[in-house]
């Protein structure tokens, strides 16, 4: 199979099938500009597959220290 400019692109339905999510969920994110950097090519939403990793990781939440009793 030939590379191509897209290869390092997924649609938001594949990405959101492998997040385990609904792509409404992704969709809900994408407009309120609160998931990972997306592109428009047409009526296509492409996410870069670095982008989507780069957002996940920065969801990152530690956990709270607990106080000393």
């Amino acid at each position: 199979m030939a590379n191509t400019i897209l290869d390092d692109l997924i649609s938001e339905h594949d990405a959101a099938k492998q997040a385990g999510e609904c792509r409404d969920t992704w969709a809900r994110r994408r407009r309120a500009r609160t998931g990972p950097a997306f592109i428009v090519i047409g009526k296509r939403i492409l996410y870069r597959k670095a982008a989507i990793r780069d957002w996940i990781l920065a969801q990152e939440v530690r956990p709270a220290r607990r106080r000393a009793a």
